[in-house]
């Protein structure tokens, strides 16, 4: 099967994309088999035959060959100097759903009230008693996102101090569209698995680019999304869309899983392990998504090492990836969200980790594979219970200063401008482990 980046070159050379800006005919001889000419009195109507009944139409979706034939027919309708419409019918038998490629000077008010219910009642098998309720909306094409970049991941493998030293970039911004001044942007997320996107929803994200003065690059902030297959597919249909992945050590990624979701105890922690380690495709194994982003991607694809990301000249990398010229002398790269001690009782474990790094093969391969100089760290395969982290490394030399100057001070007690979420006793076990 061809690359989901190999096919988006091929879709573009269909011809139509972006016609229906210009209103202009393309010549769309390889598409025309996709549209079906329909005459009402004297109404031309050019309907897809793309119709699905009830809940198979998400079924039908995940299909690679089923996204594929949905931006086929969108081209060809733009080619042909149409407008491509999702209609759905409320009707006493359930849901029924069409596509339908109608002439450019057609309203939404058009479709909803003459053309579509043609469409389902002839074509569909509808009869218009049966209909509750109409409802149209237009369609645009993922090449329409002006959309540069996107950090999909690795959760968990600094992701945070990714997106906001690249922010401090004067040419760099990111979205956020699902909520206002957040971090993590769910735009993408949120579409579920459309197979192509709202007219609507490619509007308010070039509505939003617009608005930022001096912007070259727009990128998109979402760790979870290296996960969703469909968006893989998504991005690779966006020109010249580049992809940007932050990676580290799994069994360190393990480890904070056990962290975020269980307040685990030696007594326990056995058992949980074995639960989390037997699900081989779900949050902890990277592995099949990660090799299936090289392959769609090439050299559009950046994968950072999390103990690089305390280096300035990983900026400099990520902002030539982009095509900028380098960060200003005056930003200043911060970590967040690091913390420098043992989260969980895992790192009490020997024979746990060892376990887990053989379960984590896989990934350690895929890692070592896909960058360019992975760390001793990676190579020797030593989580942060046996090393820390460039990030780690940094936190505990700030928990050592700060014990040995409060101690000075005679405030080792009382833990005086400690950090709140740092406890008193927590520091002082800290300090005396690593000394």
């Amino acid at each position: 099967m061809s690359s989901p980046r190999h096919v988006s070159k091929e879709l573009t050379q269909i011809g139509g994309l972006h016609a229906h800006r210009d209103h202009t005919s393309w010549d769309v001889s390889g598409t025309s088999d996709v549209a079906l000419l329909v005459t009402d009195a004297e109404t031309k109507v050019c309907c897809s035959h793309n119709s699905v009944e009830g809940a198979a139409a998400g079924v039908k979706a995940f299909t690679f060959e089923s996204r594929l034939a949905r931006q086929t027919e969108v081209l060809g309708c733009w080619g042909s100097g149409g407008r491509y419409w999702h209609s759905e019918v409320q009707t006493s038998l359930g849901p029924r759903r069409s596509t339908l490629c109608v002439p450019y000077s057609c309203t939404q008010a058009d479709v909803e009230a003459v053309l579509a219910p043609i469409w389902f009642q002839r074509f569909i098998g509808v009869d218009a008693v049966t209909i509750e309720r109409l409802t149209a909306q237009e369609l645009s094409h993922w090449a329409d996102l002006r959309l540069d970049f996107a950090i999909v991941g690795l959760d968990g493998c600094g992701t945070t101090s990714l997106r906001h030293n690249l922010a401090k970039h004067p040419e760099i911004n990111f979205t956020h569209l699902s909520v206002h001044n957040q971090d993590e942007d769910f735009f993408f997320m949120e579409m579920g698995r459309q197979t192509l996107p709202l007219m609507s929803q490619v509007q308010r994200l070039n509505a939003h680019r617009d608005a930022m003065v001096g912007v070259k690059r727009l990128g998109i902030y979402q760790p979870v999304m290296w996960r969703e297959e469909v968006l893989e597919f998504v991005f690779s249909l966006i020109p010249d869309m580049r992809i940007v992945l932050a990676v580290c050590d799994p069994v360190d990624r393990f480890e904070r899983k056990l962290h975020l979701e269980h307040d685990a105890n030696p007594a326990e922690l056995k058992e949980l392990m074995a639960r989390k380690l037997e699900d081989k495709t779900g949050y902890l194994r990277f592995a099949t998504a990660l090799a299936s982003m090289k392959r769609s991607f090439g050299d559009h694809l950046l994968v950072l090492e999390k103990d690089e990301l305390n280096d300035p000249e990983t900026f400099e990398r990520a902002a030539r990836f982009l095509d900028l010229a380098s960060f200003p002398s005056r930003a200043r790269l911060k970590r967040y969200n690091s913390r420098g001690r043992h989260r969980t009782p895992v790192c009490s474990q020997p024979s746990l980790i060892d376990a887990v790094k053989d379960v984590m093969s896989p990934e350690y391969q895929v890692l070592e594979a896909l960058l360019p100089r992975p760390s001793e760290r990676l190579r020797r395969r030593l989580t942060r219970c046996e090393s820390p982290d460039g990030f780690e490394e940094e936190n505990l030399k700030l928990l050592r200063w700060r014990d040995s100057w409060y101690k000075k001070q005679g405030l080792a007690s009382t833990c005086a401008g400690f950090s709140r979420r740092c406890s008193c006793s927590g520091l002082q076990v800290h300090s005396s482990e690593l000394h």
